[in-house]
């Protein structure tokens, strides 16, 4: 006969409990101080017994006995294959609510193309949606997962509230806000990396190529290049301008925005003196300079632009392109997730 012995903490059979220790009597009673501390909302996810043991020191069979307990005592909530939990919470949102700024209505637009391929994969998985057009933090029924692309407003309402949501081509507000908030971006200043070597590519010609990286950053400083940005503030368009800085000094023409209607009207800034090269930090942008300097009669230089906008296709504008695949299908696999 084999006699086996569990440690005091393991928690196995039914043989009488024995002395716990001080150390996980204090264990306990702190995971019961982060139920209650004000971080966490009712349905918010807890800490797994995994993540107990690895955080409090102690054996997985502890961690799991004493998440056993504060769901006996109404601490806590466990899901079989889902996780640990705080009770009062709602169940799995039933649909999602895509709240985009008015501007995605326009045709040819980012906003319209994301919106546009974002429902079709959300149709295509069989989640239910609605697309709401607002600048304004809109009211987002309780029993929806919200997905936000340009709306500020009710990203901070939604990070004040704790409130779980996807950001779109964006990043959540630092701090203990973003452990509610995901986001799914690309990569701005890499992005604007590439506008600069491309630019370079094209202004020192053959000899820039095979090696002549050296010969094309000291010409470079010789250069004069002009960036049309969007907002002041925006913080893509400070990327995108950041990451081309980095390898191509330029003057920067600002934007109040990221409309055709602003590019023509800063065009002529961009324009004289004419410069050697230009970069628009969208394809609209883009769109506009190109306009004005046909207007006028003008020549352009070497022009690049940013999204892949449909309308860069029509302008035949060499572009930065959004990696729209891996883009839509990492928010819809997020989506899921929630």
């Amino acid at each position: 006969m084999i006699s086996v012995n569990p440690p005091a903490d393991a928690g196995y059979g039914d043989e009488m409990p024995r002395p716990r220790t001080q150390h996980v009597i204090d264990v306990k009673a702190r995971l019961i101080a982060r139920v209650q501390t004000s971080f966490h909302r009712p349905g918010d996810r807890f800490l797994s017994a995994r993540a107990v043991a690895a955080k409090f020191e102690v054996s997985y069979q502890t961690a799991h006995r004493l998440l056993a307990e504060l769901q006996a005592e109404g601490f806590l909530l466990r899901q079989k294959a889902s996780g640990t939990y705080l009770p009062g919470g709602t169940t799995a949102p039933s649909g999602v609510t895509l709240l985009f700024h008015p501007r995605a209505r326009r045709p040819g637009s980012f906003g319209h193309r994301l919106a546009t391929e974002l429902a079709t994969c959300l149709a295509r998985d069989g989640v239910r949606f609605r697309l709401v057009h607002t600048d304004r933090s809109a009211s987002i029924p309780e029993q929806t997962f919200p997905v936000v692309w340009e709306v500020p407003s009710a990203i901070e309402m939604l990070a004040a509230r704790r409130r779980p949501a996807l950001l779109i081509n964006d990043r959540p507000p630092p701090g203990l806000h973003s452990l509610h908030i995901d986001s799914v971006s690309t990569d701005d200043y890499s992005g604007g990396v590439c506008a600069a070597q491309l630019l370079m590519q094209k202004l020192a010609g053959p000899a820039g190529q095979g090696g002549m990286a050296r010969r094309m950053m000291s010409a470079a400083r010789e250069w004069k290049v002009a960036i049309l940005s969007g907002p002041v503030g925006d913080s893509r368009s400070n990327q995108r301008i950041a990451g081309f800085v980095s390898l191509l000094p330029a003057a920067v023409v600002p934007c109040k925005s990221w409309y055709l209607e602003e590019a023509l009207e800063q065009a002529p800034r961009v324009l004289w003196p004419m410069p050697d090269a230009i970069f628009c930090c969208n394809d609209r942008l883009a769109q506009g300079v190109i306009q004005y300097a046909k207007q006028a009669g003008l020549s352009l230089p070497p022009l690049v632009g940013f999204d892949d906008a449909p309308i860069a296709e029509q302008l035949d504008l060499t572009t930065i392109a959004i990696p729209w695949g891996p883009l839509l299908s990492t928010a819809v696999s997020l989506i899921r997730r929630r």
